[in-house]
């Protein structure tokens, strides 16, 4: 009975080794830990250790991100000028190895949400409307 648990026991090791650690990127705007003095910027966490965020680079002075997604091996995020929250300065690409930003269009509307639809080739984004 006991190789029976001992083998049940290495089959579970054997499985949980297996699943691949996915690193995961995201856009750190806003810290309930610390809202006053957070460091914004681009951060990356691994799916293993959800507690544990890094920030590539620290964009505190620059304009946030309040619209990003993935697609074709680059990030995609519209950003606002420093210091508001809905002036438009434009859609980037950003390099979530160092943080590096390349302004791809300064037009468009401000977006609160964007993805991309790889079955269309599109990439749609999500305008909020004011209460009137």
């Amino acid at each position: 009975m006991k190789k029976v648990y001992a083998l049940i026991f290495l089959c579970f090791c054997v499985v949980s080794s297996l699943q691949a650690q996915t690193t995961i990127y995201a856009y750190r705007n806003w810290q309930q830990s610390n809202p006053v003095n957070v460091q914004k910027g681009p951060v990356k966490f691994s799916s293993d250790n959800l507690g544990v965020v890094e920030l590539i680079a620290d964009q505190s002075t620059l304009g946030a991100v309040y619209a990003g997604t993935y697609f074709n091996y680059k990030w995609y995020a519209q950003v606002t000028k420093p210091g508001t929250q809905s002036s438009l300065e434009g859609l980037y690409t950003v390099d979530m190895n160092d943080g590096t930003r390349t302004l791809i269009s300064t037009n468009g509307v401000h977006l609160v949400e964007m993805t991309y639809d790889y079955t269309t080739n599109t990439m749609y984004g999500i305008k909020m409307e004011p209460n009137i």
